[in-house]
């Protein structure tokens, strides 16, 4: 794993994170799974959602350590990948966020420790290199985001890493500019609408992309009429947050 690391920064994908299809469709409940293989340490989700193959949404690290700087980004169907380095290049971070469609088998060696951990109450695993103290490998399942999040660093201390860890907040990749007016009398039996969920952020198709092809985001609110319990939805843009 240390010579990996010296090798350059390479997504997950690519030094031993392996990704396999695993539908999430038939299992009950919301959770992770950890469990150590001959082979590593293998990570599954349980969720009780339908399947989602793509991510929802693309998430970024909100703090770095000092000097720290974004150097590449790579974004594919199931996963989104952003590596950081410092300004001489010896202190790095690799961040990584899967699909939780997917299950992850992270490669070990003899010696090599997993500790359970929560990130901001998000159940994962923090994996002790037993080759290099200076690396450390975190993984976490966030439900919200219906997605693993994983930190594989080198360099950085404990407290570093989780506080990188805590700044991953998924609410904050998108905003909008209008909410839909609350308690409003709308309702043919005479009772008023109002918010019952936190709003959903939902993909449509880009009407105005080439061929249809393009991909927007929205958020949907989501209300209920107090007198009959009517259902309506009143969709919003959202707009991406730099």
């Amino acid at each position: 794993m240390k010579k990996l690391w010296k090798s350059g920064l390479l997504s997950l994908l690519a030094i031993g994170l392996l990704v396999s299809a695993a539908g999430a469709a038939g299992l009950v409940r919301s959770g992770l799974d950890i469990e150590r293989r001959a082979n590593g340490f293998f990570f599954q989700a349980r969720t009780n959602r339908p399947e989602r193959k793509g991510l929802l949404l693309e998430c970024r690290l909100g703090w770095l350590p000092e000097d720290f700087e974004e150097q590449k980004i790579q974004s594919y169907e199931y996963s989104h990948s952003v590596s950081y380095a410092d300004r001489e290049g010896k202190r790095t971070i690799q961040f990584e966020q899967l699909s939780e469609s997917s299950s992850i088998l992270v490669q070990s060696q003899k010696g090599d420790k997993l500790e359970r951990v929560t990130v901001k109450g998000k159940p994962g695993g923090l994996i002790h290199l037993a080759e290099s103290r200076e690396d450390l490998n975190l993984i976490w399942y966030d439900a919200e985001a219906e997605s693993y999040f994983s930190m594989l660093t080198h360099g950085l201390a404990e407290e570093e890493l989780f506080q990188a860890a805590q700044s991953v907040d998924v609410r904050n990749k998108f905003e909008v500019d209008e909410i839909p007016g609350f308690g409003f009398h709308d309702c043919p039996c005479g009772g008023t609408f109002w918010q019952f969920r936190r709003p959903l952020l939902q993909k449509t198709i880009d009407k105005n992309s080439p061929d249809r092809q393009g991909v927007a985001w929205i958020y949907c609110f989501q209300y209920i009429c107090d007198g009959c319990n009517w259902h309506i939805d009143i969709f919003r843009p959202a707009v991406p947050v730099d």
